[in-house]
């Protein structure tokens, strides 16, 4: 008799035997629940049911896009998409859903690339770019990298300057319809921080980045638009 599989890895293995497993070029998204350790320790009963909701309104999502989840539970999820519009739409929806029915602000982390799959999980750079760029963002933010941005046409997505994730990366948020920051977390400050809605980088560091420009992409053509300052 074989190794029995734990619930959750048989759910997603289940998943994956149903729907199929993304592979080659894969968007890759990554979200993570902001403040979870000073929620469970303040509001522990609270918590304990807002993140039953949350798990259930982010499968919902990834499910009704055709997403494989295949690092499942905790404080987030890792989830890979064959389309990188897919996986966009899915963050778009789940922080809809978030930010009506629950207390818990959740940042995302969305790119593409090249990845090795094996047995239903993923190795590589992009799988570790996409865990950075999530880990860079706020509550409530979707953090796009520009080889996602390229492939989905119409987004509408400010420029947070170029950061350091393993290479450097062009970073754009994406209007996910939820109220959230337009800031950034360098190295430094993202060990530092620990409340809910936490100083900016320029508070804790003077880290800046210049006012950029998000843009407008439609069918693969570029308009660009004047975004606003974002101090990070």
């Amino acid at each position: 008799m074989g190794p029995r599989l734990c619930a959750p890895v048989l759910r997603a293995w289940e998943a994956g035997a149903v729907m199929g497993v993304p592979s080659g070029t894969v968007t890759f998204l990554f979200s993570d629940i902001e403040g979870s350790t000073r929620l469970w320790e303040e509001r522990p009963e609270e918590t304990r049911a807002a993140l039953a909701e949350h798990d259930a309104l982010l499968r919902a999502a990834v499910e009704s896009h055709e997403g494989y989840v295949f690092s499942p539970g905790g404080d987030g999820f890792g989830v890979a998409f064959s389309r990188a519009a897919d996986a966009v739409d899915a963050a778009k929806a789940a922080q809809a859903a978030l930010a009506e029915r629950s207390f818990i602000r959740v940042r995302m982390g969305i790119h593409t690339g090249e990845s090795q799959e094996r047995d239903g999980n993923y190795f590589g750079p992009p799988v570790n770019r996409a865990a950075r760029l999530m880990a860079a963002g706020h509550g409530g933010q979707v953090l796009v990298s520009a080889a996602t941005a390229e492939l989905v046409p119409g987004l509408v997505l400010k420029n947070l300057g170029e950061r350091d994730l393993g290479s450097p990366m062009l970073v754009w948020q994406l209007d996910s319809g939820s109220s959230s920051s337009s800031t950034l977390w360098c190295a430094r400050c993202r060990s530092s921080a620990s409340s809910a809605r936490p100083p900016t980088c320029a508070q804790l560091c003077g880290h800046k980045v210049d006012a950029g420009a998000g843009f407008v992409s439609d069918d693969g053509k570029k308009s660009f638009i004047r975004g606003e300052a974002a101090d990070a």
